[in-house]
């Protein structure tokens, strides 16, 4: 144990002291007071800072990892949102060594259950090692298809060889009963990497490309399916969908799209509100927990309208899974609450409901029962 430990600390050691040396150096640069060497020296203090940045978080979630303390907070997304930012997040290293990020992300690739923050990071980090490991002036891909069931993210390049590759993950596959990251800073990337594909339930791979292209990390991720039996239960249906956050909004929607509703997605109260004024809506599918006004405000300003705008029914979606939270949304009018990740059959079947019950929006008096959603 005392041998692991004093292993386990020297790569550490070894990994922080080499963007740490990179700081101290340039720092010596700026010092020297040539006003040619400022901008550069900048530039280069930046990129050591962000790369100890990155190394002290990823041996945090390694640590969490193999103490099996690492989460990830799943839903039902679409992976081009989180792909591309993930591709933003790369773009300044490969900009700094003139290298080109090419993508090409597919519609057929389907919807993933995931965490849409934790697949921004595993994409990130292979762009990321790929970036590092390519010559400045190369091409680096990032790809989305589907294959056998699954989306598959392959990151690519002509910098990436096989066999190197290959040898690092077979380190990382002797070292993980030790719990122990081969030395190397794009080592310790993978090895979170793996992890967070094992926790999404997928598989990470290298694997050869055409020639003089290079290797590929693959990642494959499998297809959340929406029953085909199902695909007319919503058709036709005018659905308002009011979320904030980006990729969620985008899965909603999609899954929605899947069983034939027509789905107008706001990323704001304020947005939706005025959505209404524009054409009739058949329901509300609104989170509660949004910044400027959130769910209940907004659905308590709708039911103070006239008319039948003001009598929409609408279900709320939240990731406060709590009774309090539950009172709260059907005190402000909502007729069903929903936890989030939603199965899509589930969030399907509760639309239909409350579309073919003919309910009445309960009041307070109403809020403390139960609801008949099944949620909890």
């Amino acid at each position: 144990m005392n041998h692991l430990k004093d292993e386990y600390l020297a790569r550490i050691s070894h990994e922080l002291r080499a963007p740490l040396a990179g700081l101290r150096m340039w720092v010596q640069v700026l010092r020297s007071g040539r006003p040619e060497d400022r901008e550069t020296a900048i530039d280069a203090i930046d990129r050591c800072a962000r790369a100890q940045s990155r190394l002290i978080e990823d041996l945090v979630d390694l640590e969490r990892g193999a103490s099996r303390e690492l989460r990830i907070a799943e839903e039902i997304l679409d992976p081009r949102s989180p792909l591309a930012e993930a591709v933003a997040l790369a773009r300044p290293e490969a900009d700094a060594k003139a290298i080109v990020l090419f993508t090409a992300f597919s519609a057929d690739a389907g919807l993933v259950r995931g965490d849409p923050c934790r697949l921004q990071q595993i994409a990130w980090s292979l762009l990321s090692c790929a970036v590092e490991l390519t010559a400045p002036g190369g091409r680096v891909e990032l790809t989305l298809a589907a294959a056998a069931g699954c989306a598959s993210i392959a990151v690519g390049g002509a910098g990436l060889d096989e066999a190197t590759l290959g040898r690092l993950l077979a380190r990382l596959n002797e070292d993980e009963s030790a719990g122990l990251p081969p030395e190397g800073g794009v080592a310790l990337g993978l090895a979170l990497t793996r992890h967070l594909v094992d926790l999404h339930g997928g598989t990470f791979r290298v694997e050869g490309h055409d020639a003089g292209s290079g290797a590929r990390f693959i990642v494959a991720l499998p297809q959340v399916a929406t029953p085909g039996t199902a695909a007319d239960r919503l058709r036709g249906v005018r659905i308002l969908l009011v979320e904030d956050h980006p990729s969620t909004r985008q899965g909603i929607t999609r899954v929605l799209s899947a069983f034939g509703a027509e789905v107008t997605a706001c990323a704001s109260a304020g947005s939706a509100f005025e959505a209404l004024g524009r054409g009739r809506h058949d329901v509300i599918l609104s989170d509660i927990t949004m910044p400027e006004e959130d769910g209940c405000a907004f659905l308590r300003r709708i039911r103070g309208l006239e008319g039948a705008i003001g009598r929409t029914p609408a279900v709320a979606l939240t990731a406060r899974a709590r009774p309090d939270e539950e009172a709260r949304a059907l005190s402000a009018g909502f007729r069903r609450y929903l936890a989030k990740p939603v199965d899509p059959q589930r969030l399907v079947e509760t639309l239909v409901r409350v579309l073919g019950c003919g309910e009445t929006a309960p009041g307070p008096a109403q809020a403390g029962r139960p609801s008949m959603s099944g949620t909890r």
